[in-house]
């Protein structure tokens, strides 16, 4: 319910991503191999129910993908059904009045700007910003500063011209603009090790699996939505919070 009244694009696709990854990953260690009908516990059970429902509500009510809205229920709806026919009357055609020129501002679901246009248009300006500071970046948090001396000109067409952007609206881009490359390969070095280590910790005990791997998978799963949500924002406390903890909650697993 979260997921579907915030119309959150990040994290719908993180958790359309990672969920049916969780799933396969539980079959695969849990369910191969040796089949047997009582290893389908409660808890897969509601896990499948739960991801089904990600997939079926928005079918039904909608989703934050415009481009999508042609495969959902309405978007079918309104494909197939009947054009309306034309009331034909009497009067003389009216010739119509000539539209104005299209303003250079494309709307979004929500009025203004696209907001996948206004993240590319950052995004460039984060690398721009990277390219001329490529070793150390142009310093902890100061991409509110460092991104008017690189901001691409076609920012200015937009809906959001006049706000002040103090992220990169990506983790990784804003790290790669803010901490340079040494940053940015000590970030990723860090999540690299730690899935490493912790699928190979796990790979391990493949044949002797206890509930406390489980939930350890449960926890990768869970730091797996923060990497894709990550990678189309940025993190504010609570979810840098989730992102350190669930590491060590994995380790102590």
């Amino acid at each position: 319910m979260a997921l579907m009244y915030s119309q959150s694009k990040s994290a719908i696709a993180a958790i359309w991503i990672a969920l049916p990854v969780f799933l396969l990953t539980y079959a695969w260690f849990y369910l191969k191999p040796k089949f047997d009908k009582k290893n389908l516990t409660v808890n897969f059970k509601l896990a499948v129910v739960v991801f089904l429902l990600i997939g079926i509500v928005p079918f039904f009510s909608g989703q934050p993908f415009g481009q999508l809205d042609k495969f959902t229920f309405a978007g079918i709806v309104n494909r197939f059904a009947p054009a309306k026919p034309v009331a034909k009357t009497g009067k003389t055609a009216v010739t119509p009045t000539p539209t104005p020129p299209p303003s250079p501002v494309s709307n979004g679901e929500i009025g203004g700007t696209d907001s996948g246009k206004i993240r590319l248009l950052v995004w460039r300006g984060a690398i721009d910003i990277w390219l001329h500071n490529p070793i150390f970046g142009s310093g902890l948090e100061t991409y509110a500063f460092a991104y008017y001396q690189y901001r691409p000109a076609a920012h200015n067409m937009t809906s959001e011209a006049k706000y002040l952007y103090n992220k990169a609206h990506n983790e990784y881009l804003n790290y790669l603009a803010t901490t340079g490359t040494v940053g940015i390969v000590t970030y990723l070095s860090m999540i690299g090790w730690f899935l490493f280590v912790s699928l190979k910790t796990l790979f391990k005990r493949r044949k002797n699996l206890t509930g406390t791997d489980f939930l350890a998978f449960s926890l990768l799963a869970g730091y797996g939505t923060i990497l894709v949500t990550n990678f189309f924002g940025f993190s504010v406390v609570m979810v840098n919070v989730f992102f350190y903890l669930s590491r060590r909650l994995s380790f102590c697993s």
